[in-house]
């Protein structure tokens, strides 16, 4: 997934103070890190260079708040001439399905700032839903009224999780610029209006990371009108060590919500993987509420890891026993299930400049930044996963990773329930997975069919919650699409069948 920093429109200059001395520019292309893991929360549209991400607040009396952001990259999008310059507009329509029923629902003309020098900037969009404590599933459609006859649409899981008792913080928002409200919008919180940063990459031109959360509950856990210390610091994602120069702390009294914006300066913080961390103490020192959020950094090259990496490989050589170029091509590309995103597209430039010293390099700093004792080792584990995976699910015109199927069972290993049903009466042959937990989702089902009616080359369908997967509500439609007809948007299930079930087996696979 390729993300860009927010350009900041001419309105929004004009009125917020930026995080840093030096204002953000525009990042058309994700800078790449070599050997650098990436794991993005932040969702890709497919057409117009829209990029989605949400947050979930609670406001007290009345629950929880699911705020969504939406950035439109200026360049991708039809600008019209209107007086005084250059506008565009887009037409955004949003869905929140709990099951098959619509919960809330949105529909909205976002226009641009116009501009009259053909600098086509980025613009947001921000909205607010009251919705209660479960799963949903939001679909977004946006189209431009100058090419109506292109609609983007893109699903996401929301999961709006009821907090444990006692303190608890709400999710943990980006900032790229702020101001004083002068009044209540959709910008305003905590008597201020905040632009949100649309990405969790954050790039060598930002030397402040600015952030901004809430607490609750303190008062009811704590006591009224009782001291706390709020601590918070950068850690490195794969060790949880923490950035000394990072550290901060703040002591702050109990209230029904407690604000909370800082920023922290970045300009040293080195090319990495980290996870911003709040914790709250009580008055006995005791760790009573904590929080996270994880983001990849461009920064200065850390020369104590550029050693540590040189030493390991010195040490342990046996990507240089593999001297095939494309063999070892053919190895990186089985990589990409269980890649980050900057990875695969080094990965990918391979087939460009097969060099095969840097793809050894690469090869092992992939392995060594997963298993810096073992590498070899970790290589060996995956690669008979690979070969599984092969004789499983490969067909004539992929490889076994390249499928649907492969790359799920590559990057989140065997599925704890398969239900397979190659010959229900008027359904494509279709398969349900069932994850007891897949990386940091708990009960997670995604479903395959088979289009083909070969029974080979299952295609994902639908996969609930993980960030990043398709997502589709409609997706029994599909599995029955040879005798349900599509037109109906508004449906989600198709008609009863003899022998069909596809609902009883999506509740409970078995």
């Amino acid at each position: 997934m390729v993300s860009v920093l927010i350009k900041i429109a001419p309105f929004f200059v004009n009125l917020y103070v930026p995080l840093s001395p030096r204002e953000p520019t525009i990042m058309k292309k994700l800078i790449l890190i070599f050997g650098l893991a990436t794991f993005f929360i932040t969702q890709p549209l497919k057409a117009l260079d829209a990029y989605f991400d949400y947050n979930v607040f609670h406001i007290p009396g009345q629950g929880p708040m699911v705020e969504t952001y939406l950035n439109f990259f200026g360049e991708s999008l039809i600008f019209e001439s209107v007086e005084g310059g250059e506008q565009a507009v887009v037409e955004i329509t949003m869905m929140f399905f709990h099951g098959d029923s619509i919960i809330d629902y949105s529909k909205k003309s976002l226009h641009s700032a116009t501009i009259a020098d053909s600098v086509y900037l980025d613009f947001l969009d921000q909205q607010r839903f009251m919705l209660g404590y479960g799963e949903y599933v939001l679909e977004i459609q946006l189209k431009q009224p100058s090419n109506p006859d292109e609609v983007v649409t893109f699903t996401e899981a929301i999961l709006v999780n009821q907090p444990a008792e006692g303190v608890h913080f709400s999710d943990i928002q980006w900032i790229s610029a702020y101001k004083k409200a002068a009044g209540l919008s959709e910008w305003t919180k905590s008597g201020y209006d905040l632009l949100p940063f649309v990405s969790n990459f954050v790039p060598r031109e930002m030397n402040q990371l600015m952030f901004y959360t809430e607490l609750y509950n303190s008062t009811e856990s704590l006591g009224e009108n009782e001291p706390f210390l709020l601590t918070y610091q950068i850690e490195r994602f794969e060790n949880n060590t923490p950035l000394e120069s990072t550290i901060g702390r703040q002591r702050l009294t109990t209230a029904p919500v407690v604000p909370v914006m800082k920023q922290i300066n970045i300009s040293e913080v080195p090319s990495g993987n980290y996870n911003l961390v709040f914790e709250v103490r009580d008055k006995n020192n005791i760790v009573v509420a904590s929080q996270n959020r994880f983001f990849q950094r461009s920064g200065i090259e850390d020369a104590a890891n550029t050693t540590d990496y040189t030493a390991a490989l010195n040490h342990n050589v046996f990507v240089t026993r593999i001297t095939d170029v494309d063999t070892l091509y053919a190895y990186l590309n089985s990589l990409a299930p269980i890649a980050g995103d900057g990875e695969r597209s080094l990965i990918e430039q391979f087939q460009y400049n097969k060099d095969l010293d840097l793809m050894q390099r690469f090869f092992y700093n992939f392995w060594y930044s997963r298993d810096a004792q073992n590498p070899e080792l970790a290589w060996d584990d995956y690669r008979k996963q690979v070969n599984y995976v092969e004789e499983k699910y490969g067909v004539p015109s992929k490889n076994g990773y390249e499928t649907d199927m492969g790359r799920i069972y590559l990057a989140y290993g065997p599925p704890d329930v398969i239900t397979d049903r190659p010959s229900e009466p008027s359904s494509y042959p279709y398969q349900i997975w069932q994850y007891f937990r897949a990386g940091q989702w708990t009960n997670v089902r995604c479903v395959f069919y088979d289009r083909t009616l070969l029974q080979s080359d299952y295609e994902l369908l639908h996969c609930d919650k993980i960030r990043g997967e398709i997502k589709n509500p409609r997706w029994d439609m599909l599995v029955h699409q040879r005798d349900t007809p599509l037109h109906d948007l508004d449906r989600t299930r198709s008609n009863d069948h003899f022998g069909g079930r596809t609902q009883d087996l999506w509740q409970t696979p078995r």
